[in-house]
């Protein structure tokens, strides 16, 4: 479970892909599908503010995913705890587990969420 200041999210194993739910209700796409993906990363980052605010005057943050940080990665089923890294915006990210060895994705959708410490627990 993902949890954004005026969303939650949940995704499911359903024996070959994760399905999304958001606010409780199956999040589909346009074609009325629910979202699936073969890959969910949960990379924790760093929150900053862009000292701008949206229509409501609430003010917009910045997802840092750049640095190093915790993750979560889902793929076949399973939850794999380690590290992301990603030196600058311009390099991909490398995720590896907690023995150092890089987590490596299922073919396919992979859908990632940018989280900040706190807003993601795990069932």
């Amino acid at each position: 479970a993902v949890t954004f200041p005026s969303t939650s999210v949940r995704w499911r194993w359903d024996g070959s892909s994760w399905l999304r739910t958001q606010n409780g209700t199956a999040h589909v796409t346009d074609g009325g599908q629910q979202v699936a993906a073969a890959n969910v990363v949960v990379a924790i980052v760093p929150e900053v503010l862009t000292g701008l605010v949206d229509s409501a005057g609430f003010p917009v943050p910045e997802y840092v995913f750049a640095g190093s940080g915790p993750v979560s990665v889902f793929t076949g089923g399973k939850r794999i705890d380690g590290t992301w890294t990603r030196p600058s915006l311009r390099s991909p990210a490398i995720l590896v587990d907690g023995s150092g060895t890089v987590i490596e994705l299922a073919p396919g959708r992979t859908w990632i969420e940018l989280v900040v410490a706190g807003g993601y627990s795990s069932s």
